[in-house]
């Protein structure tokens, strides 16, 4: 569904200015050093004024010299924030990581007491985030040098609660005041979690197309709640003394006579902290970060090196890839049991992340980045409308229902680069053998020499990525797609890298986006393949969508893992 994005207010602003890291250990994450009572004054709209080292988890971003956002402290290297944080303010492409700083100990924006600045070493923007969308809006700075923890500088705890709703947290900020003045010393409010129909009910015409399952409302409607320059910052929570970051400031609706100013007496909307846990484990290393709902421990199968006894193509079925195919354009809706080897892989809390494709009756093929979460749980096979219980076409031929099946472990390439998005492959072993049925079928790999060689010039495009409508298709989508010469997508990407870095590798292809489909976020491990003559008329799978580029002129470039230089690799890693 689309909507006017200006009715909202991203909360940033500018104002131009002249050991070990696990929850409850020795760093006493999420408790003041210093502690000072506060007076009421002009807020954060209608809140009341902080102390020195009152909030020492609480840092500022500065983009050169100009304040932007607010962040959370959670170890000695890393910090949160909003996605949107991280973009330039002009044309709204992710800013230059040189240019980004982050000011920790800051209470006045003005002076420079108990500060310590740090350079930004990367930024982690969650994959599946573009603007001007609101959903998934969370990032993590990697610091350049380490934060020295003392009292005006301290890390909070990550929440690891799934339901807020009726817990009172507090945010604080230098956004605009009731006034609408910024606030150069940092202000507190206190605003409750309210449940999502409140929200909703609220103003169902501002938050019904842009709240999702990963954001909640917190707030009041007399005018106390967040405004311009609060984002990134945190919604804290205190237990037992201990503070929790529980969700991130992320936007609220705007004026309507100033588009660019928000709206005080109605709720704001913040990342829900919980939902992202899998994603900051994964980036930060901080293994202990685990929610309500998750299991406690998934096993990752250690990957095998192929060798010439273990790379048999019979580990593979011969009946495989049964495709008809029909005339197609961008964007088509596809028909039950035309594409039965999609599967969706389903986290501990319920939604789905990723997709991949079943390749035998125990493994299914997908990508690796920019994350797959070892909290992966479930593998969904047999889907074709996601929420609707039975699939049908138009004549009322209708599917069985899904089966949702247990993941045993996940087979990560041992070579894959976060940093370089190279080897983005990875295998997903089943707890239990597949029964083959018409909805549930394996897809054909290029497992013969003659396979491996070829490089058709169209490709087919299957998955549930967002629309120009939605921010995922709730039906299964396919389209074609056209590859483009490696070595002309190899220098694009090298001129769009600030490092200048290889970023295409020869495992890799492309193709660009235009009239045809284009592969978006959600479309994360989705195969792209073709018809081709192999043990008959068989669809086969050529490559796996991996990232996609942004040209300075505007183009889209999409990236996939070549399947078949990982055949000896994939066949070594299938053991009964």
């Amino acid at each position: 569904m689309k909507f006017d994005f200006w009715n909202f207010v991203i909360l940033s602003t500018s104002l131009v200015l002249a050991g070990l890291d696990v929850q409850g250990n020795e760093l006493k994450c999420g408790m003041r050093q210093q502690i000072s009572q506060s007076e009421t004054v002009p807020t954060i709209i209608n809140g009341t004024e902080t102390t020195e080292g009152q909030w020492p988890w609480h840092v500022a971003i500065f983009h050169s010299f100009q304040y932007v956002c607010g962040g959370s402290i959670i170890s000695k290297t890393y910090v949160l924030t909003a996605a949107h944080c991280t973009l330039h303010r002009k044309n709204r492409q992710k800013q230059n990581v040189k240019n980004i700083f982050v000011d920790a100990g800051t209470h006045d924006l003005f002076t420079f007491y108990n500060r310590q600045r740090h350079s930004v070493k990367s930024v982690s923007i969650f994959d599946n985030y573009t603007w001007p969308s609101h959903q998934y809006d969370i990032a993590i700075l990697e610091l350049d040098t380490e934060l020295k923890f003392d009292q005006y500088v301290q890390p909070v705890c990550v929440s690891l609660e799934q339901n807020l709703v009726n817990k009172v947290g507090t945010v604080v900020g230098w956004g605009l005041t009731e006034f609408d003045t910024a606030s150069t010393i940092l202000r507190e409010a206190r605003l409750p979690v309210v449940d999502t129909m409140t929200c909703l009910n609220s103003d169902h015409e501002a938050f019904g197309p842009t709240l999702k399952r990963q954001m909640f409302c917190a707030g009041y409607t007399n005018g106390t709640g967040v405004c311009n320059g609060d984002s990134g910052g945190g919604l804290f929570f205190e237990i037992n003394g201990v503070w929790y970051l529980g969700g991130i400031v992320s936007f609220t609706r705007a004026r309507d006579e100033n588009k660019t100013m928000c709206y005080t007496k109605g709720y704001g909307v913040f990342t829900k902290i919980h939902d992202f846990l899998s994603w900051i484990r994964e980036h930060t290393h901080l293994k202990h970060l685990i929610g309500e709902g998750e299991p406690r421990s998934k096993r990752t199968c250690v990957a095998i090196n192929a060798t010439a006894t273990n790379t048999d193509v019979r580990k593979l079925p011969r009946q495989c890839g049964v495709y008809y195919p029909n005339r197609m354009f961008r964007g088509q809706r596809t028909r039950v049991f035309e594409f039965p080897w999609m599967a969706l892989l389903i986290h501990a809390s319920g939604y789905w992340q990723k997709v991949g494709t079943l390749i035998n009756n125990r493994y299914i093929l997908t990508g690796a980045l920019p994350f797959l979460p070892r909290h992966v749980v479930k593998a969904r096979l047999g889907e074709h409308m996601i929420g609707q219980t039975i699939d049908c076409n138009e004549d009322e031929d209708c599917a069985p229902p899904v089966q949702d099946i247990d993941i045993q472990c996940i087979i990560y390439h041992p070579r894959t680069s976060r940093s370089r998005w190279a080897n983005d492959i990875a295998l997903l072993r089943l707890a239990e053998h597949v029964e083959f049925k018409d909805h549930i079928q394996p897809i054909c790999l290029p497992t013969k020499p003659i396979l491996r060689k070829m490089e058709p010039p169209r490709y087919i495009l299957t998955g549930w990525g967002a629309t120009e409508e939605e921010d995922e298709s709730p039906v299964l989508l396919k389209g074609f797609i056209s590859t483009i010469d490696l070595a002309g997508c190899q220098m694009i990407a090298r001129n769009i890298s600030t490092e200048k870095q290889q970023i295409v590798i020869d495992n890799q292809f492309c193709s660009e986006s235009t009239h045809e489909a284009a592969a978006s976020y959600g479309d994360h491990g989705a195969p792209v393949g073709y018809t081709i003559k192999h043990n008959g008329i068989r669809f086969v799978q050529f490559g796996i969508f991996s990232f996609s580029l942004r040209y300075f002129n505007g183009s889209r470039y999409h990236v996939y893992t070549n399947v078949s230089s990982y055949m000896d690799w994939i066949l070594a890693n299938i053991v009964p």
